[in-house]
């Protein structure tokens, strides 16, 4: 995440800058020009001008608002940057052409049009590209949100693992190798499986499964020290028989999401 000071700093520069350039920029119209030589359509040149550089500066400003970076995916931003500065090249030139070159756009009316339609088309593709990226942003959130939930199971299941490693003393050697080889091949499993939530409704339903399969198993696993000897021959049974149960279940996702 971008630190709130330099982004704050740079937020401040960037608008001095803007700033500094509308104060440039409206000095330089009156400076090159005589009021008696000035045209009608003068003050609508300045603002234009004036609002093209709002656009190139604030591309740039939006680098250094958080919610602004939070809600847009970075690889849309050069395009956008490719569309306003397109923009700004052509309506620079179209501007350039009527006031210097008048034989390019001969008339007011002409060169209202130009503008109006330059404008119309940046305005279908930035939309465009605002649509991409809210579609883009919302996809984005969901695979996010898909990878924290494995990511949570993974370390639920490892917490399970390492706690049954804890409670080695309370078993034979051959009983707690026997279940410790599961539960360590259900760990492995969920280190390399497919994020949960991306699928059909058959197999969410074996998700949902899987998951209070696990919540289950940690609970037994949590148990072991504090049950009594006589009964930690049914506990590790169960303990077994759960993890056997969470395997199969995690095997049939697996062959549901290949098909």
């Amino acid at each position: 995440m971008l630190n709130k000071e330099p982004s704050k700093t740079g937020l401040l520069v960037t608008i001095g800058l803007l700033i500094i350039t509308w104060v440039v920029t409206i000095w330089l119209f009156h400076y090159l020009t005589d009021p008696q030589t000035r045209s009608e359509i003068f003050g609508f040149n300045l603002a234009f001008i004036c609002f093209l550089e709002f656009l190139a500066f604030g591309y740039f400003a939006g680098l250094f608002i958080p919610n602004f970076r939070k809600g847009v995916v970075w690889a849309l931003y050069p395009v956008i940057g490719i569309i306003i500065g397109l923009y700004i090249m052509v309506s620079v030139i179209t501007v350039v052409g009527y006031n210097f070159f008048p034989i390019f756009v001969s008339s007011p009316k002409a060169y209202f049009t130009t503008l109006a339609v330059e404008t119309l088309f940046f305005l279908i593709l930035l939309s465009s590209v605002i649509v991409l990226n809210v579609y883009k942003k919302v996809e984005d959130t969901e695979i996010e949100r898909e990878r924290k939930r494995l990511i949570d199971l993974s370390v639920k299941v490892q917490e399970i693992y390492q706690n049954f490693l804890n409670c080695k003393e309370f078993f034979t050697i051959q009983d707690f190798r026997d279940v410790e080889k599961d539960i360590r091949k259900l760990k492995e499993k969920f280190q390399f499986c497919a994020p949960f939530g991306r699928s059909n409704s058959e197999v969410a339903n074996l998700e949902e499964e899987i998951q209070n399969q696990i919540v289950s198993l940690g609970k037994l696993v949590s148990t072991i020290s504090s049950t009594k000897k006589e009964e930690l021959g049914r506990l590790l049974e169960n303990i077994k028989h759960l993890t056997a149960v969470t395997l199969q279940a995690m095997e049939r996702r697996e062959k549901l999401l290949i098909k």
